[in-house]
């Protein structure tokens, strides 16, 4: 997570934070800036120290960051914003009796300068699922303790960033009071850092720990967490924690409750499993991909952080649903077999690459998710004219009509005829350049380019990461039961045909889309 610009957002009251070394209760200001963290194992604790004298060797004293004296503690942060003094108490309380009932290991890995005055010892990948989901879950269990966000408090450098993102992290400022989390949320242990401003040879500081993949390792599984309290740059005082619990782990499962305070909805995303040989075939244009667009890349096959898939449904479904959501994946029977005909690379022209099928809209694929959405759509959140992607707006008629209309009944407007299922092995962040037509090549622009044929066998329901990607072994609910032999002989057949005036529009797509590469060709 990129806390480097919520400090320098928060700059101003730097000294106020520097003084809450020798802060007491009795003199307590109405908020507090408390950060709830994950403590590291010995080993890597050891070795942030080590790093940590490092970095004071090259930067001197303007180094803000002292694990050696043990004025401050090494730690990964999970929720770092004010607190209302008067909610402490109660904080506190939840902190102390918070139960977490997974394993969730750490792969501290490498170092890394963000250009502004900060460098991070990094995990192996930049949002490891395991440590995003828990960080969700204290940000939904602490949000009714913090200080009211308010505009005038808003971190001034939000303003400054181009959209999606400026908007991301306004909804994110507004709603939890820090503007780095969920999708932006990258974890990592701060060994360094120099006020705004402050110039130095930080690129030395993270060869201290070594920049390339795999320079400085260090595993563990979470056993502790805790309320700590705040000084320079973001960091940890030492011996100062308010409150933290060790009962984080499977064998802590039993014990875990349901959240009191709960996230409205989800993110999920229906999808398509592919065959074990399309699966490898896409990890290895995923690797061809980020080779040329580098850290840009948002879709991470290779070190098992997103799964390889094509999309059914995608959309915000309401979490109270979501048990029955379950249960509808769960017992979804498909009696056809449908099969999939990967076949060529393409580039959106909007930061995201496909690989595409020989069709456009395959009839059994767009047959499969009008039924999975027709059977789902009762769950979802209601769609509102403020919620509407504002890209939509922009489009020509009638298209514009149409994808409003899909959007206000399924909450995805690029449905129905608008289907077009592929896999998605590439994608940046929006206005990010890149040579997307580079990275289409890795595939291979031309029909029958990268040919991959199989029969879907299994369908589940994912969770989802950045640029609508999904997240590999973190399905909520999942059904093998799809194909011929599955067919009911009985079953009234009606209720799930594709609208045939939705089939035919769908072939003259198709037609338009083989005249285009016929043209392109010519």
């Amino acid at each position: 997570m990129k806390f480097s610009q919520a400090i320098l957002g928060l700059s101003c009251v730097g000294a106020s934070l520097a003084n809450s070394i020798n802060r007491r209760a009795d003199e307590a200001s109405a908020s507090q800036n408390l950060n709830v963290h994950i403590k590291l194992s010995q080993e890597c604790f050891d070795k942030a120290v080590e790093y940590n004298q490092g970095a004071t060797d090259i930067i001197g004293t303007n180094q803000t960051v002292d694990f050696v004296s043990g004025l401050n503690e090494p730690h990964i942060t999970l929720y770092l914003t004010d607190f209302n003094t008067a909610d402490v108490p109660a904080l506190q309380e939840y902190i102390d009796n918070f139960v977490w009932g997974e394993d969730c290991e750490v792969n501290l890995d490498h170092g890394r300068s963000t250009g502004t005055g900060y460098v991070f010892w990094d995990p192996d990948v930049l949002q490891p699922p395991c440590l995003a989901k828990l960080a969700q879950e204290i940000m939904d269990g602490t949000n009714g303790y913090i200080v009211e966000p308010t505009e005038e408090a808003m971190p001034s450098w939000i303003l400054g960033l181009d959209e999606p993102e400026k908007t991301d992290k306004t909804e994110n400022y507004f709603k939890y009071g820090s503007p780095n989390i969920g999708k932006y949320y990258e974890p990592h242990v701060t060994y360094a850092a120099v006020a705004f401003g402050v110039e130095g040879d930080f690129d030395a500081v993270a060869d201290v720990v070594g920049t390339e993949p795999g320079a400085a390792p260090c595993s563990y599984i979470v056993s502790k967490i805790a309320l700590g309290q705040t000084g320079e740059s973001g960091t940890v005082l030492m011996g100062e924690d308010l409150a933290s619990t060790d009962k984080v782990g499977a064998k802590y499962a039993d014990e875990v409750q349901e959240t009191e305070v709960e996230s409205p909805s989800q993110n999920l995303n229906i999808h398509i499993k592919l065959s074990e040989e399309c699966y490898e075939a896409a990890v290895e244009y995923n690797q061809g991909a980020t080779d040329i667009i580098g850290e840009n890349q948002t879709v991470d096959f290779v070190s098992g952080l997103h799964e390889p898939h094509i999309t059914l449904y995608l959309t915000d479904f309401n979490t109270a649903d979501v048990p029955a959501l379950q249960e509808y994946v769960d017992n979804f029977v498909w009696g056809e077999d449908c099969e999939v005909n990967l076949d060529h690379g393409r580039s959106t022209g909007t930061g995201y690459v496909f690989w595409d099928p020989d069709v456009l809209q395959p009839p059994c694929l767009a047959k499969l998710a009008q039924v999975i959405m027709d059977g789902t759509n009762e769950y979802i959140v209601e769609p509102t004219e403020e919620a509407m992607p504002s890209w939509i707006l922009g489009l020509d008629e009638p298209e514009k009509t149409d994808k409003t209309e899909n959007y206000f009944k399924y909450g995805s407007p690029n449905i129905g005829k608008y289907y077009e299922p592929h896999v998605t092995y590439a994608a940046v962040a929006f206005g990010v350049e890149g040579d997307f037509d580079a990275v289409a090549e890795v595939v291979g622009t031309e029909k029958g380019s990268a040919k991959c044929s199989y029969t879907v066998s299994k369908i589940a329901l994912g969770q989802t990461g950045e640029s609508g990607t999904v997240l590999k072994g973190e399905d909520l609910a999942s059904t093998d039961q799809v194909g011929s032999a599955f067919a009911d002989p009985d079953a009234d057949t009606e209720e799930i045909d594709v609208e045939k005036d939705a089939e035919e529009e769908a072939d003259e797509r198709d037609e338009d889309y083989l005249e285009d590469e016929v043209a392109a060709e010519n």
